[in-house]
């Protein structure tokens, strides 16, 4: 990674934590935000400023382009933006499949994964 990428990913970290701290700093309980979900892009970390319910909605809203974002989960303390950072490069890892509850790995790029995953899988 060069310097310019590296100050590109450190901005789009700071927008990511930012928009999370705002988004728990606008609320008058933190319980109303807490557990909510936010999409940020994978390009910059820019939000459309909403929070949602769960993760489909927060996918739904992004339709047709939901694979040129993140979500995330809004936790009760925030974001650093180190932590905004990683959870941004992680999520623009090919192997990831951001639309997957649990950031299983992507089968587009990894299509043996489910049978390689599989407890009961055995040649």
């Amino acid at each position: 990674m060069n310097l310019s990428e590296a100050k590109a990913l450190e901005d789009a970290g700071k927008r990511i934590a930012e928009a999370v701290t705002l988004h728990i700093l606008a609320t008058k309980d933190i319980f109303d935000v807490t557990g909510r979900w936010c999409a940020f892009r994978l390009d910059d970390g820019t939000s459309d400023g909403k929070t949602y319910t769960d993760k489909d909605e927060a996918i739904r809203y992004q339709e047709p382009r939901e694979r040129e974002y993140c979500y995330l989960k809004i936790p009760p303390d925030g974001i650093s933006i180190k932590h905004a950072m990683g959870y941004l490069r992680a999520n623009r890892h090919p192997m990831v499949d951001v639309l997957s509850p649990e950031h299983r790995i992507n089968k587009i790029v990894f299509p043996q994964a489910p049978t390689l995953l599989n407890p009961e899988y055995s040649e």
